[in-house]
């Protein structure tokens, strides 16, 4: 279960199974996330890229 914040709903626990996507970038991973108000919220999380 993770904790998010929805506009309309406002904080929602959501089960790992409304995870749509995950995407590893430079400034962390993005995660996006099927929400019970019928909308897909975008999540960053993880440790940010270090500058070389």
């Amino acid at each position: 279960m993770m904790l998010i914040h929805c506009p309309s709903l406002g904080d929602e626990l959501i089960p790992p199974r409304r995870i749509h996507s995950l995407t590893n970038t430079d400034h962390g991973i993005l995660m996006r996330i099927n929400c019970y108000c019928g909308r897909r919220h975008v999540v960053r999380t993880g440790r940010r890229a270090q500058a070389l």
